[in-house]
C-alpha cells in the first residue's frame, strides 16, 4: 500500500502526537503551584482542542494542525492549612453578556412600541 503525503508526513514527525497529548493532558487544566511565603496559589484553566490532519494529492501537500484554547475559571489557595476556590472573573465575557441583553431590550421595545403604533392608527 502506498503512503499518502499526510501519512508519511505524520510518519516522519512522530512527535506531533506527543504535542497534541502534551497540550491536551491534566496538566494545561491545573498549573503549576506558585508559592510564596504563607500562601500556596494552583490556577487552574479550562482548556479545549482540536486536531486536523489532512493528505493532499502531491508528494509533500498534506498537513496537520492543532489548536488549543485555555481560559481561566479560577485559582486553589492554601493559606493557613485551609483550601478556599476564588472563581476567576471575565471581564470579556460579562461586557458580550451585556450586548446581548441590551440588543434583545432594544428589539423587544422596539416590537413593542411598533405594535402600539399600529393600534394607534387603527382608531383613527
Amino acid at each position: 500500500m502506498e503512503m499518502t503525503g499526510a501519512d508519511e508526513q505524520a510518519s516522519q514527525s512522530p512527535g506531533i502526537w506527543t504535542a497534541v497529548r502534551d497540550a491536551l493532558t491534566s496538566r494545561a487544566v491545573i498549573g503549576d503551584p506558585i508559592v510564596t511565603d504563607d500562601v500556596i496559589l494552583v490556577p487552574v484553566t479550562r482548556t479545549s482542542g482540536a486536531t486536523c490532519q489532512c493528505g493532499g494529492c502531491g508528494k509533500g501537500s498534506g498537513g496537520s494542525g492543532l489548536m488549543t484554547r485555555s481560559r481561566p475559571i479560577g485559582a486553589f489557595v492554601v493559606n493557613d492549612g485551609k483550601v478556599s476556590w476564588h472563581p476567576a472573573f471575565d471581564f470579556t465575557r460579562m461586557i458580550l453578556g451585556g450586548q446581548v441583553v441590551g440588543l434583545a431590550a432594544i428589539v423587544a421595545i422596539g416590537a413593542w412600541l411598533g405594535t402600539r403604533g399600529l393600534r394607534r392608527s387603527d382608531r383613527s
